[in-house]
């Protein structure tokens, strides 16, 4: 048994186990509420909406497994290919003015195709000198572009593109001219934005700007209070399936899902997500410490970092923080393809903890060296890139080392 999850299972155990912490809490959380999933469904039947979320839950941990067999040195082709399709769904999301095109959300995907991107523009130009140009071609123009046709329906999803970016570039170590570039480019996007939006505030692409003052400015506050009653309720927990609140709040399950488990699991249950999230990023950040390379160092830590300040977010928002974003909650909220979406993530990450950190010596062998008074030892080490031998397969090298103390 051991040598089967040995062979099939790859990559940081830790975040293997809090993968599966999480996924446990999210089936319970969606089957204590499946009565009032079926009433707000119209069906009768109470197992459809668990046995919907088992099954995506299912399938975004099969395309983790997937993903964390394939190399991470292919993830920039697939993301290639994968913006030539999104790119124009995305577009025609955006014209249709809907955040959804066959049940997918494509700004989620862009999200993280974003994510590989920067990645692999920092690791092109690691030790070189970035030009303003540079910055301006390669980095603000792209990722720009990504979040002006996601704004207009997805604020949100926009101004999490642009902290993950900021966040890969400051992991890595952007020159400072090239942040002040930035700061100058995106302090002009936002006054010419403003102005435009005076001088035209019926046009149709601020057409959620009114949405979201009224969400800051707290005119839309429904569901935050009933969020916040139902942190309160938190402090003597309900226990299971006993929310008073979920058949009120909208996106109880979604959205909102942080606030029902806090009601019926206590606060000491919220705190226990919060800290499975923290242990994730922490996670992540060794991998980039011990990778060999910058791309997967910065990839892990982009996306497992856009996932802490997701879940963050959603969090906010659920204690009365912020406005409501309709950010979910990863591997916890009751959800469509952003389940298969973060699993697929997820396993691009494992991929990296275990094709690009340096290998460990596993067994060590003694014995008298033939030339001088040195000993020679045969450390074998495990094999985890092609860094060594180009395969993708478990054998074992051996290399002779003289005087290893």
């Amino acid at each position: 048994m051991n040598q089967f999850v040995a062979k099939n299972f790859k990559g940081d155990i830790v975040i293997w186990g809090i993968v599966l912490v999480l996924t446990l809490i999210s089936m319970l959380s969606v089957y204590s509420s499946a009565g009032s999933l079926s009433w707000a469904s119209g069906t009768d039947n109470p197992f459809a909406p668990i046995a919907k979320h088992i099954t995506l839950l299912g399938v975004g941990i099969t395309m983790m497994w997937v993903f964390h067999k394939i190399h991470y040195k292919h993830y920039f082709k697939l993301a290639k290919y994968g913006a030539i399709i999104i790119v124009p769904v995305l577009l025609y999301a955006t014209l249709r003015h809907t955040r959804w095109v066959f049940g997918i959300q494509p700004s989620e995907v862009m999200k993280y195709i974003t994510i590989i991107y920067i990645a692999h523009i920092l690791h092109q130009f690691n030790n070189k000198e970035i030009s303003v140009a540079d910055t301006i071609l390669r980095i603000l123009i792209p990722v720009g572009v990504v979040v002006l046709v996601i704004f207009p329906e997805n604020l949100s999803m926009a101004l999490l593109i642009c902290f993950n970016t900021l966040l890969l570039l400051f992991v890595g170590r952007f020159p400072a001219r090239g942040w002040i570039a930035i700061i100058i480019i995106i302090a002009g996007i936002l006054v010419l934005g403003f102005l435009a939006y005076k001088a035209f505030p019926d046009f149709k692409f601020f057409h959620r700007i009114s949405v979201w003052q009224e969400r800051i400015n707290g005119t839309e506050s429904y569901q935050k209070d009933l969020s916040i009653k139902a942190i309160a309720n938190g402090i003597l927990p309900q226990g299971p399936g006993r929310s008073e609140l979920k058949y009120f709040l909208p996106q109880a399950n979604c959205d909102f899902i942080y606030a029902i488990i806090v009601e019926e699991g206590s606060i000491v249950l919220g705190a226990f997500i919060i800290f499975c999230y923290l242990v994730l990023f922490f996670r992540a950040g060794l991998i980039s410490q011990k990778s060999d390379e910058i791309f997967p160092g910065l990839l892990a830590i982009g996306i497992v970092g856009g996932m802490v300040i997701q879940s963050f977010l959603h969090m906010f928002v659920a204690i009365g923080l912020g406005p409501v974003t309709g950010q979910t909650l990863p591997f916890v909220s009751m959800g469509g393809t952003s389940l298969i979406i973060t699993g697929s993530a997820i396993g691009m990450v494992l991929s990296t903890s275990y094709f690009s950190t340096k290998p460990t010596a596993v067994h060590v062998e003694t014995e008298p060296s033939v030339i001088g008074d040195g000993v020679s030892k045969q450390v074998v080490f495990t094999e985890h890139d092609d860094f060594y031998n180009n395969t993708d397969s478990d054998e074992l090298m051996k290399h002779d080392i003289d005087d290893l103390d």
